[in-house]
């Protein structure tokens, strides 16, 4: 059974919110002029890729250091201007001054989901079958849904949640 420790559930939160940067920076070369921009905040990040993305959103938060909120405002701002509105995926385990902060500035509850995991095998892995693709997948899930059923059949564990906030601009 794995244990999500402050320190494990921060690590994934930085790679996840570095992973938003990488990839908002990347669309940024592609589409130049277009407002994609990835702004680091309190320890994380936020982006903006484009109208409907799944990648314009702040992650990554409550864990080094505080959220001020000017420099949150800033980027309400940035979100606002696209016409778009703010979505925080805030860890249960985050510094729970965030969420009181995000709540005294109207952010509201829209939904949950599931940090799922595994152990990686000590044993070097073995090479997948002839035509057989593995990729990487995001490790969330909706929680309850046939998804985490699913990956938790395949030796996934429910590592922590995350709170999805989010303010209309």
């Amino acid at each position: 059974m794995l244990f999500a420790s402050t320190a494990l559930v921060a690590r994934i939160e930085r790679a996840d919110a570095r992973l938003m940067s990488d990839s908002a920076t990347a669309a940024a070369r592609r589409r130049p002029g277009t407002g994609c921009f990835a702004t680091p905040i309190a320890g994380g990040f936020a982006t903006f890729t484009a109208p409907g993305s799944p990648l314009n959103k702040l992650a990554g938060l409550g864990f080094a250091g505080p959220l001020e909120p000017d420099e949150l405002a800033g980027v309400e701002r940035a979100f606002a201007e696209r016409g778009v509105p703010v979505q925080v995926e805030l860890s249960c385990l985050a510094d729970p001054d965030v969420g009181a902060l995000l709540t005294r500035r109207g952010y509201t509850l829209e939904n949950f989901e599931n940090v799922l995991g595994r152990r990686l095998p000590s044993d070097p892995p073995k090479a997948p079958p002839e035509g057989l693709v593995v990729s990487e997948s995001p490790v969330t899930t909706q929680p309850g849904s046939k998804s985490q059923e699913n990956v938790q059949k395949h030796g996934f564990e429910l590592l922590y949640t995350r709170a999805i906030l989010v303010r209309q601009p």
